[in-house]
């Protein structure tokens, strides 16, 4: 095959003297769908208009709901609506592809098109404000993927969601001046290729393409969350943290496998061995305590593990 530049029809959308189409400007379409105008020509500075507010394509019931093109985060975008006074609770916005989608602790996602890019805005209150918060989120995807399309997520702690075993979706939650943000990244039909893999990862995958596309997957996951969120935890049970650890230990990734813990925060602490300050926390998973924080059989006996990075190693088949 030639690697020489192809030439764009003759009514392609980069012809000659018509501006590409912008990406990133919501506006709503009849059919409630993401429609995308092209660019107008530049004009000078001071004939220029202020940038249209981002609309709604639909609301999830009383919350916008607002679609883009691409992005550089969609995370970023929910400060940017934020500021903007668009960001109530359980607002939720999605993004076609994102150039610079991030996962836990800074980590690259990779993020082209034909998967789910989202933002959500949830109530600073429990179960999300606490030390269970990323749990939390991860089992009200859980629910809502099986309530929508009987799909049997596990949760690979404390926000990875795995399907037959192979991670489908990653979570991030961010908290800051008293509002909470989800960032979730749903891979759809197949997983995107990253060449970057940790080998103790699970293996990469993806929800079956037939869920439909991206936009309308993501509104009903969120209508979904905000309603069990309304049923369930609006009024804050007492014994919600303990019901809820037990809930997720039944959807426990590695139960019962050897892990280890990167840069655990535990308890009894574990002191390194001499010379070994970076070595993880290696032992079996026995479960979860009712904070949500890990139970680790390890060489010093029965640990908990309240932070850290969870590798699984592999099992048989995964090799």
């Amino acid at each position: 095959m030639s690697d020489a530049p192809r030439r764009p029809p003759a009514d392609g959308p980069n012809q000659p003297g018509r501006a590409p189409d912008r990406p990133n400007q919501p506006t709503s379409a009849p059919d409630g769908q993401l429609s995308c105008g092209p660019r107008s020509p530049s004009l000078p500075a001071a004939d220029r208009q202020p940038a249209p507010r981002p609309q709604p394509v639909r609301l999830v019931g009383p919350a916008p709901l607002f679609a883009f093109g691409e992005l550089a985060s969609a995370m970023d975008a929910a400060r940017d609506l934020e500021a903007q006074g668009l960001w109530p609770v359980f607002a939720s916005l999605t993004a076609r592809s994102q150039t610079a989608g991030r996962g836990s602790h800074g980590r690259r996602w990779v993020s082209p098109p034909g998967h789910v890019y989202a933002a959500l805005r949830l109530p600073a209150a429990a179960p999300f404000d606490g030390s269970q918060g990323s749990l939390a989120l991860a089992m009200f995807m859980a629910w809502a993927l099986e309530d929508l399309f009987g799909l049997a997520i596990a949760v690979k702690w404390p926000n990875d969601l795995l399907l037959d075993g192979r991670k489908a979706g990653g979570l991030l939650l961010s908290s800051r001046n008293g509002v909470i943000d989800a960032g979730v990244g749903l891979n759809l039909g197949a997983a995107p290729v990253d060449l970057e893999r940790d080998p103790w990862a699970p293996p990469a995958g993806a929800l079956p393409s037939s869920l439909g596309p991206p936009e309308s997957l993501w509104a009903k996951v969120a209508e979904n969350i905000q309603m069990r969120y309304n049923r369930q935890f609006a009024a804050a049970p007492p014994d919600w943290p303990a019901r809820l650890a037990a809930q997720a230990e039944a959807r426990l990734a590695g139960l019962g496998r050897t892990v280890e813990i990167l840069a655990p925060s535990t308890a009894p602490p574990v002191l390194p061995r001499p010379g070994a300050a970076d070595e993880p926390l290696r032992g079996r998973l026995v479960g979860l305590a009712p904070s949500g924080a890990l139970k680790i059989d390890g060489p010093s006996g029965l640990t908990t593990v309240w932070s850290g990075t969870l590798r699984l190693k592999p099992a048989p088949s995964d090799a």
